[in-house]
């Protein structure tokens, strides 16, 4: 198991699609705040009493009741952000599949189970793989959004202030930001129970993006809906409470996230996306 793990750590590092999520971490960040800036003063063309034409440049400094035009906010929601809003689970399940379909198809599945004492820590090591890339990909979204908050602070001459969660609200968050978490490892063991069953790539990409895009969820909407609207059953059944990135999408405040049942859900998806990736890589024939 310390071999084959080592061995996709090498791996993982040596990839190019594995430096692919700060680039465009970057390029995200670089456009937000070249408009922020931009937009910081406005010039309005108007008539003055004499007929005549002027400009007038709107100045964010001098309007004290606007807090917003005068500081740059950071704070809990802001820091774990990439933890919810999608971007980085898309890169890292895109990633995870590339990882793990460039190990099939070079070949080096057969060489590792020839290795391997049990063929079990394959999808194993995958998931503690997926593991490594959402620690890391959380920390480079930590550390890139705040240069660029401070790059934008001083290019803009605001203040970076320190935004709390409001009074009450800690336990919530973070017991929010711990079931983000759970729902990150359940679809890493979901993609690796995909990539077992199947050995595609453009299939893990798609449900990937369908999952992260909420395309997935509006289908499973739809679906009830249709069921309802045939049968006349499922009437008033939320869907919604059953689906991962659903739940955590639109933050802890949101009508959409259930706490009450989405430990639970996560859990369950998690035990059954690796239970059967495990199952699959003992029975199935290495191609």
């Amino acid at each position: 198991m310390i071999k084959i793990l080592k061995t996709d750590l090498f791996r993982l590092f040596k990839s190019k699609a594995f430096y692919v999520y700060p680039i465009v971490v970057v390029i995200i960040m670089m456009i937000g705040m070249l408009f922020s800036v931009n937009t910081d003063t406005k010039e309005e063309i108007v008539d003055d009493e004499q007929g005549g034409v002027v400009i007038k440049v709107y100045d964010p400094d001098a309007d004290t009741e606007n807090v917003n035009n005068k500081y740059i906010f950071f704070g809990p929601t802001t820091i774990f952000e990439s933890l919810y809003d999608g971007l980085t689970l898309m890169f890292l399940g895109i990633v995870l599949i590339i990882f793990s379909t460039c190990e099939t198809r070079n070949g080096f599945v057969k060489n590792a189970v020839g290795c391997a004492v049990d063929r079990r820590y394959m999808p194993l090591s995958k998931m503690i793989i997926g593991v490594v890339i959402m620690v890391i990909y959380v920390i480079e979204n930590i550390v890139i959004t705040f240069i660029f908050n401070l790059l934008e602070a001083l290019i803009s001459g605001k203040s970076l202030k320190y935004q709390p969660l409001p009074d009450g609200d800690g336990s919530k968050f973070f017991g929010y930001l711990f079931m983000c978490i759970l729902v990150h490892l359940a679809i890493i063991a979901l993609l690796s129970f995909i990539h077992e069953l199947t050995f595609s790539r453009a299939l893990g990409i798609v449900l990937t993006v369908g999952l992260t895009t909420g395309l997935i969820e509006e289908c499973a909407h739809g679906a009830v809906y249709l069921i309802n609207y045939f049968f006349h059953i499922l009437e008033g059944f939320n869907v919604g409470k059953y689906l991962l990135f659903e739940n955590i999408a639109k933050g802890y405040n949101s009508d959409n996230f259930h706490p009450e049942i989405l430990p639970f859900m996560a859990l369950i998806y998690l035990a059954i996306g690796a239970l059967l990736a495990v199952k699959i890589s003992q029975k199935k024939d290495v191609r």
